[in-house]
């Protein structure tokens, strides 16, 4: 956490006194070192799940792609492996599709 510093003012005894804006360290509740870096941590893990989700999503294009399906087809057919019984108007509902369409 970066600290910005006012300039020198001058106490009631007449002597000039640094004052960090955010208050005295510690007062703010944060451990300057480990919270960077937990906050730096948080970003790392974060930005790897967006790209491996990106990859799962391409990989999984690329392959009902190759089976002549498209994503809603495909998404169908696995949703009916899983659950052979589901009826038409759960299975839109689980999906996520308007079953009028």
């Amino acid at each position: 956490m970066f600290r910005f510093r006012r300039s020198p003012a001058a106490d009631s005894s007449g002597q000039a006194a640094r004052r960090s804006a955010v208050g005295a360290p510690g007062d703010d509740g944060l451990d300057d070192g480990r919270t960077m870096r937990s906050a730096r941590r948080s970003s790392v893990i974060a930005t790897r799940v967006n790209w491996l989700s990106s990859k799962l999503v391409s990989t999984a294009t690329a392959t009902y792609g190759e089976l002549g399906l498209g994503y809603l087809n495909a998404r169908i057919i696995l949703a009916l492996g899983r659950r052979p019984q589901i009826t038409a108007a759960r299975l839109a509902e689980v999906i996520g599709v308007d079953p009028d369409i």
